[in-house]
């Protein structure tokens, strides 16, 4: 969801039909708010100042430059995060990871205490980037806050690859399709190539992508042997200021 461009926070909950709905699961959805009251919690939940949790008492939050998670910042070339971990329980995160596009992890670090604020500045290049943090403890839970975004006027990205048919084999061809988002209030062309295990199919596709909307660039591919294949679309000619 967040690849494809929604501004979503986090949550977790459980799906339960008995008598024990709220006990029966340590899984929660975590909301920062100045007071306990039902206009707060709204108001958090609309701002997406949330972080999801499969520890009940664990807690965590994400900055950028000074803003809560959920918002969306102007990007101006670096972001000063700060991070807070608080468990009661004394669980130190095996792993702190703050997360970027295609689950890429772009700073880590190792706590050594249960309860701490990690702060440090981010060098990032233009355009539109999300970012989250999630902290994994040592039985597995798992702690994720809700993502800070930052702008950009351009925004244009592959944001899915699919093939048909879906079981492709040495004996038919199929169709590589990637479709391209673009998310800005005004048309943009550029070039997309597919390879497979490195090697290109065909020319470069050009896509007129319109605005606010998906376009999609077919290759044909015919496997000659069975296997793993890796598939890899790429985006060219992306608008000056963007990160595609």
């Amino acid at each position: 969801s967040l690849d494809y461009g929604w501004t979503v926070g986090a949550t977790n909950n459980a799906d339960t039909h008995s008598v024990y709905w709220g006990t029966n699961t340590p899984h929660r959805t975590g909301v920062w708010m100045p007071n306990l009251t039902k206009a707060d919690l709204l108001e958090a939940l609309r701002e997406r100042r949330t972080f999801a949790t499969e520890d009940v008492n664990a807690t965590l939050y994400l900055k950028g430059n000074g803003a809560w998670m959920g918002t969306e910042i102007p990007n101006t070339g670096s972001v000063i995060f700060e991070v807070a971990y608080a468990d009661p329980d004394g669980e130190i995160p095996v792993a702190l990871h703050l997360i970027s596009y295609g689950g890429q992890v772009v700073a880590e670090m190792t706590p050594t205490t249960a309860d701490f604020v990690w702060s440090f500045d981010l060098t990032i290049t233009p355009g539109v980037h999300y970012y989250y943090v999630k902290a994994t403890q040592a039985d597995g839970d798992r702690i994720v806050s809700s993502p800070v975004w930052t702008t950009g006027d351009e925004n244009v990205a592959i944001t899915d690859v699919v093939i048909q048919p879906t079981i492709p084999t040495i004996h038919n061809p199929s169709l590589l399709t990637a479709r391209v988002t673009n998310r800005v209030a005004a048309p943009r062309t550029v070039t997309v190539t597919l390879a497979v295990n490195g090697v290109n199919l065909g020319a470069p596709v050009a896509v007129t992508v319109p605005a606010n909307d998906d376009a999609y660039a077919n290759f044909t591919w015919q496997p000659t042997a069975t296997g793993i294949a890796t598939v890899t679309a790429t985006l060219l000619d992306a608008p000056v200021g963007d990160n595609p």
